[in-house]
């Protein structure tokens, strides 16, 4: 069907051992992760070896982990228990799988307070992973049912958003969103806030974008518009029409494509992975950087790179490794889908 990847929608990879067990014997017998990217939670407290070995053998897309908070009284006074260095440990174990790691952390927990979750923010920033801030919510079989009486929650009830609580005004969660806008997170829906890995970036705390490619030396062959036009449907298939090519260069660093895509202009940069040390993403033997004139490029747009990367790396192996395609080609052997 062309799928390249897939969404674990239980509560997290880890939590049913059963399940788990369940997921290991089918991808043992159809082998179908180890082509289509993985995205799922997990609840750093359940981590294990056999876990780890089982995502070692699999594509991974993204993984997110629950932290809520770095104040363990505010945890523990909600039954959540939490290990700070063994959390920092599954953090560094997943990178190192390749997994784009995001944190996940809560605006508005009880007993929380504005300057603790500043703390936590600022501290999840320091990984070399993404940060989620999401407005909490009271959720069934969750707050909204277990919350003990000093948590004061007042809720939207068709929302579920929380309007204030223990620890936390309307002024104060106001405030914060504010701050959170101020910082260059990206909002999204007004419930989520997202910092790309990157540290604490600017001295505002912008964090700053993904790393982008070096300069390319200059260039020594634009390729001709009926070769432009095949690349650009290869491209176009692989981001479901969303982009197309208007321009592509080849250099003596590499390759690169000047790409229209809803958001403006983008320059997708081609290296060969064997003689670059950073880029965004690596596919096989090809190392896939960006320059663009959005700052930050959004979360859309760098899925739909992912999404590109892995569907368009055999075109992509060939523009960086193989022959410089020409028109009198009878075909060209470009794939328009993986």
């Amino acid at each position: 069907m062309g799928a390249f990847e897939a969404v674990l929608v239980d509560a997290a990879l880890n939590l049913n051992p059963r399940a788990f067990r369940n997921l290991v014997a089918a991808e043992r017998e159809v082998r179908v992760l180890r082509d289509v990217a993985l995205h799922f939670e997990v609840y750093p407290s359940h981590l294990t070896d056999e876990h780890l070995r089982f995502l070692s053998e699999i594509r991974l897309a993204a993984v997110g982990l629950g932290l809520q908070s770095y104040d363990e009284q505010v945890l523990r006074r909600l039954e959540r228990p939490f290990d700070p260095s063994r959390f920092e440990a599954v953090v560094r174990a997943l990178a190192e799988l390749g997994a784009e790691v995001n944190i996940e952390i809560i605006v508005g927990l009880p007993g929380d307070t504005p300057d603790a979750f500043r703390r936590t923010l600022e501290r999840a920033r320091r990984f070399p992973c993404n940060v989620r801030a999401y407005h909490c919510l009271v959720l069934p079989d969750a707050l909204m049912t277990r919350a003990p009486p000093w948590a004061d929650m007042d809720f939207d009830p068709h929302t579920l958003l929380m309007r204030r609580c223990a620890g936390w005004s309307e002024r104060d969660l106001r405030a914060t969103f504010e701050r959170l806008d101020a910082e260059g997170a990206e909002e999204l829906e007004g419930t989520l806030w997202f910092f790309p890995r990157g540290g604490q970036g600017t001295a505002q705390g912008a964090a700053p974008p993904p790393p982008h490619a070096a300069k390319l030396a200059r260039p020594i062959e634009v390729l001709p518009r009926p070769v432009i036009a095949r690349i650009s449907s290869v491209v176009s298939a692989a981001t479901n029409a969303r982009w197309s090519v208007d321009e592509i260069e080849r250099a003596e660093g590499g390759v690169t494509l000047r790409i229209t895509t809803p958001a403006g202009a983008l320059t997708v940069v081609l290296e060969d992975a064997r003689t670059t040390s950073q880029a965004y993403r690596v596919v096989g033997d090809v190392a896939v950087s960006y320059r663009d004139s959005m700052a930050p490029l959004t979360p859309d747009a760098l899925r739909t790179l992912e999404h590109l990367s892995i569907r368009a790396s055999a075109l992509f192996h060939q523009l960086v490794h193989g022959d410089a395609p020409t028109p009198s080609r009878a075909k060209l052997p470009l794939p328009l889908s993986r």
